[in-house]
């Protein structure tokens, strides 16, 4: 089935209810991150990569969500994020200054 990347409708809005907010912040959000199962990183080249670790436990949002649903899981179910094995290596910032006034120096 194709996917419909030309008409449809995405909508984004604040949040102002704290519970609201909390929830979707803790419970959808965290469990969206911690997923390894469909999980897929998007590569400069186009290409995706899969971010499953096999050292980790396998966690699908999809089945948690479900699980939510029925009252079977909760907040305490998703996986603490794992943090990074290094440091992480930050993109330069593009200098403010137009290039007629950049210098040798900056």
């Amino acid at each position: 089935m194709p996917r419909n990347l030309f008409e449809r409708c995405e909508v984004i809005y604040p949040i102002r209810d704290a519970q609201i907010k909390a929830r979707v912040r803790d419970e959808i959000l965290a469990a969206y991150l911690a997923d390894n199962v469909k999980a897929r990183q998007l590569r400069a080249d186009g290409s995706y990569v899969r971010l499953r670790d096999a050292s980790e436990p396998p966690f699908s949002v999809q089945d948690f969500l479900i699980k939510v649903a029925e009252g079977k899981a909760d907040i305490s179910d998703i996986p603490k994020p794992q943090s990074p094995a290094g440091p992480q290596k930050r993109l330069a910032r593009p200098s403010s200054k137009p290039a007629s006034l950049a210098t040798a120096a900056d």
